[in-house]
């Protein structure tokens, strides 16, 4: 059987009051739709609420892979434990303004299923969710503010 896979678009500045809104949705997708791969970003408050909720389920739920996917190689990227993370081919030559942007394609590609928790119509996140409603992909919106 093919894993269905689910991926994440949010604002950078996502508050902490998102987080049982986010758990919550992840946890349906995994009892409710079967998903059990998921790739998060690494940049900003929304990808790390999803880490922090992915960290947690994972321990519920083992047989889920989870992976944040890498925007650089340099620095200190923040992942938490319990992820694996994946730096995706030729982004080593991308330059950093353009990073993300990469990263949220790699992502979008690789998806069934796309969460969204966007606050404005503008910006990457707002972008990503467009286009994955463009292809089809099933887009699932929370609003926890």
């Amino acid at each position: 059987m093919e894993k269905k896979r689910c991926t994440f678009f949010g604002h950078r500045d996502c508050g902490d009051s998102a987080f049982p809104v986010v758990m919550q949705a992840i946890e349906d997708l995994i009892l409710q739709d079967g998903v059990t791969a998921f790739y998060v970003g690494d940049a900003g408050g929304f990808d790390r609420i999803v880490q922090r909720s992915l960290s947690i389920l994972k321990r519920r739920y083992p047989q889920i892979d989870c992976t944040v996917i890498l925007s650089s190689l340099s620095g200190n990227p923040c992942i938490v434990p319990g992820l694996s993370s994946l730096f995706p081919e030729g982004l080593e030559n991308v330059p950093p303004r353009f990073a993300i942007d990469r990263c949220n394609r790699f992502m979008l590609r690789q998806a069934d299923i796309v969460l969204t928790c966007i606050q404005r119509p503008w910006g990457g996140a707002a972008k990503y969710t467009a286009a994955a409603e463009r292809l089809g992909k099933r887009v699932i919106r929370i609003q926890p503010f």
